[in-house]
């Protein structure tokens, strides 16, 4: 039997720290919401359940780009730094 890092037998490091953060999510603020590098990493969070984002950006732009990386705006908070 081996084990990782995380010391769970079978599973890698990222697979282990996924878990752990599935089972309590919490915030987390993405800046530069506009961006799709951005946008698409806040789909994967969500669709793992790993936290609860809130996005920086104007409103329109970090909407645009979360639609453009296949994600529901509306379920997401997204602050306008300008506000």
């Amino acid at each position: 039997m081996t084990f990782d890092r995380a010391g769970e037998p079978g599973r890698t490091f990222l697979e282990a720290l996924h878990a752990r953060a599935a089972t309590r999510p919490r915030s987390l603020v993405f800046p530069e919401g506009a961006e799709p590098r951005v946008a698409a990493a806040v789909r994967n969070c969500i669709g793992d359940g790993l936290c609860v984002p809130l996005v920086i950006g104007h409103p329109d732009a970090v909407s645009a780009a979360l639609r453009g990386a296949g994600c529901d705006p509306d379920g997401v908070e997204i602050v306008d730094p300008f506000d």
